[in-house]
């Protein structure tokens, strides 16, 4: 392109002349060619650069700009205007890397209409671009808008042409289960390619496959194979050991070279067990506790894979016979590979685990950790960590604590509160039942747990399980009241005695608030214990427009937040908090001989607080996503969960054929779809499941059966939203 110009020939003014031409006509290479040429004089007009970027940028050459840029050191800074045409051509022309590219030298984040980008995935789709169409939608947010006969064809299509690895991706955006047949047949096709490195992905996608279909010669060749895919899938291979033992130098200087880091560290780790001696088959009684490289780097490769799914599928049910089938002499005195467990697992077991973790999940009460308390629950594990005491893990109690104090602190406990973390609301309940149990004047009578009908079932549970006997307050609203507990306490028979009344901060069917304040006045007046169930809604207290519905709460003698719900920790993690620690201490220290050393030394033991002696350090993952992502972040995320059911009932209120039941406090939203039954709604939760729109159960609310959303993932979209809306629509038949 630029062999035309002879720049030796050209004097300064018409070498400035042809520099500023090219750039007008945005040839970029003739330009860069011009540029690299000039005197060191001869300055390049910034203005005239930031035009030039402007109008290629509109034109969606993101290639040209990046180049100019690259040579002139001039950084691009578009318009919003442009910006935004720009993201709506390359949005339409599936080039997703241009996009993210757009959003560094845009003055804002550019973000293309849903109807560009679905021009551009079906554009995608059409070409048989599948890789492109995934980072499209990954880029920008957006789904695909394909039907399951159009993503079907996708998949045929590209099973034929050996694209493996992009139908895997395809279906993992999708929530897809893979489970195809014919891997014999398509793995000779991919054989005959040379396409080695697609071989791994096809596994994973064809649930006929078996390791004997792949024979020692073409794993040798997968071995000497250029491809790291294919040579990593070779290694890892238990036969690795044996047949592929000459060939392991040349595969590490080939990783090496290509720094590929992961696979260098797998391939070193075998050379190291060439040189010791494999610790498999080893007989004595510590072999079980030598480190399997094979199986370290094939469970972090999993677990790599499963935290950066994104979004997380839904995946489905299982089936009891099948499961029964496949896990059928998994457990026997010789053991099994761990490969082979270890892909049980992966393609039997975890498919059929439902994902509370996915943004799709509205049953129950979702559970959607962050990626950071993820990640420090694995270090948990890995370190075998235990929070018993302060004598065995003084900086665990330390970290824990410190959590916990956030938590006393935005409850408006006193200084001296403490508590500790439990495996959830039941154990929690059921030890602070216990220290309101024999905290209680003693006097005789029957005991009574007083608690409205819509309180957790554990409160109920745990009050017969200390002796006491639940004392129901119905209500007509969802809502416990200081009416309601003053005529529970004048119909009460005199010789009852009360020793805690239970009051809820986000009940779990309707995520109501009770009134707090009016129940605590009356503990206080008759020297009732006040447990408060924030188990499910304490996280609202970060949000400034709900912490005022919680007024009250600050008067508890024993509060339960669950942070593996609304705080966004792994499960089983629930903080148990106690305004007086000192009476907890006295109820639940457990003395004997062997434990007189952990209490000697005057500090607080975790151990002391509950129900409990051995415990891992469940608050920890907690402890370490607040310390990373700090507590504006959560703030924003409770937020987000509160919005989401404010757009809901905004959209069943608009919506002629459904009616909503109760304007939601936080982030629960009941409605009822007129003319269904309760098979209906279970029609409706299973259809809607089967199709990966969402995980919906039904509930009741005063004996009539009607649908329940529950909002927690800051990753949940309003599109989404308008799914589960619109296919209320839909007619839905047992």
């Amino acid at each position: 392109m630029h062999q035309r110009y002879a720049v030796h020939r050209l004097t300064p003014r018409a070498l400035e002349i042809e520099l500023y031409q090219a750039l007008v006509e945005g040839r970029a290479d003739d330009f860069c060619h011009l540029f690299s040429s000039r005197t060191e004089r001869m300055e390049i007009d910034p203005a005239a650069v930031q035009s030039a970027y402007e109008a290629l940028a509109e034109r969606g050459r993101l290639g040209a700009v990046e180049q100019i840029a690259d040579a002139t050191g001039i950084r691009p800074r578009l318009s919003e205007r442009i910006a935004h045409r720009a993201c709506a051509v390359l949005a339409a022309s599936a080039r997703p890397e241009a996009i993210d590219y757009l959003g560094q030298i845009s003055t804002v984040a550019p973000r293309p209409a849903e109807a560009d980008v679905q021009f551009g995935i079906r554009f995608a789709w059409r070409t048989g671009r599948y890789g492109t169409l995934v980072d499209l939608c990954r880029s920008t947010g957006v789904m695909p808008d394909l039907t399951d006969g159009e993503v079907d064809s996708l998949v045929a299509d590209g099973c034929a042409r050996n694209d493996f690895r992009d139908v895997e991706r395809v279906l993992e955006l999708l929530g897809r289960s893979a489970g195809f047949s014919g891997f014999d047949g398509h793995l000779e096709r991919v054989v005959a390619s040379g396409r080695l490195g697609e071989i791994p992905a096809m596994t994973r996608l064809f649930s006929d496959f078996t390791p004997t279909a792949i024979d020692l010669p073409l794993l040798t060749r997968m071995a000497d194979s250029r491809d790291t895919r294919a040579v990593r899938f070779a290694y890892l291979d238990p036969r690795a050991a044996t047949v592929l033992r000459d060939r392991l130098p040349a595969a590490v200087e080939f990783a090496t070279a290509t720094e590929d880091d992961e696979l260098v560290s797998l391939l070193t780790a075998q050379q190291g067990e060439q040189a010791t001696g494999p610790a498999t088959g080893d007989s004595s009684a510590a072999a079980m506790h030598v480190v399997d490289e094979e199986l370290l780097v094939t469970v972090f490769h999993y677990l790599g894979r499963r935290i950066r799914r994104d979004p997380v599928p839904l995946d489905r049910p299982g089936d009891r016979q099948q499961l029964e089938v496949v896990l059928n002499g998994m457990i026997s005195p010789e053991g099994n590979s761990a490969r082979s467990v270890l892909d049980t697992f992966t393609k039997h077991i975890a498919p059929t685990v439902i994902s509370a973790d996915s943004p799709r999940f509205f049953a129950f009460a979702p559970n959607a950790p962050t990626k950071a308390s993820l990640l420090f629950d694995m270090v948990v594990s890995c370190s075998s960590l235990q929070g018993i005491s302060w004598l065995e893990a003084a900086g665990v109690v330390a970290a824990e604590e410190q959590a916990l104090r956030f938590l006393t602190s935005l409850i408006g406990l006193p200084d001296g509160a403490r508590g500790c973390f439990v495996s959830g609301g039941t154990q929690a309940a059921l030890s602070a039942l216990v220290v309101a149990r024999e905290s209680a004047s003693g006097r005789p009578g029957r005991l009574r747990v007083m608690l409205s009908d819509q309180a957790h079932a554990s409160i109920a549970n745990s009050a017969r399980a200390v002796g006491a006997e639940p004392l129901l307050v119905p209500t007509d609203s969802g809502r416990l009241t200081r009416h309601g507990v003053r005529s529970a306490l004048a119909a009460m028979d005199p010789r009852d005695q009360v020793i805690c009344v239970a009051g809820s901060a986000g009940t779990t069917n309707a995520g109501q608030i009770d009134d707090l304040q009016g129940v605590a006045e009356i503990c206080a007046e008759h020297g009732f214990w006040f447990h408060v169930d924030a188990a499910l809604g304490g996280a609202a207290l970060l949000a400034d427009d709900a912490r005022q519905r919680f007024v009250g709460i600050e008067l508890a003698d024993s509060v339960v937040i669950d942070p593996h719900k609304w705080f966004f920790a792994p499960y089983d993690c629930a903080a148990l908090l106690y305004r007086n620690p000192d009476v907890a201490r006295k109820v639940h220290t457990q003395d004997a001989p062997y434990l007189d050393a952990i209490h000697d030394n005057g500090e607080w033991n975790p151990s002391d607080l509950a129900h409990h002696c051995s415990r891992r350090a469940r608050g920890l993952p907690f402890w370490f996503s607040l310390a990373v992502h700090g507590t504006d972040a959560y703030r924003r995320a409770v937020e987000h969960g509160i919005m989401l059911a404010t757009y809901a009932a905004q959209l069943i209120e608009h919506a002629v054929h459904l009616e909503l039941i109760l304007h939601p406090e936080l982030a629960v939203v009941l409605f009822r779809r007129n003319g269904w039954g309760k098979a209906d709604y279970l029609s409706w939760s299973k259809a809607i499941l089967d199709r990966q729109i969402a995980f919906v159960t039904p509930t009741t609310w005063y004996g009539e059966p009607v649908a329940r959303l529950a909002f927690a993932h800051p990753a949940t979209t309003t599109e989404v939203v308008d799914e589960v809306i619109a296919s209320t629509l839909e007619a839905f038949r047992s």
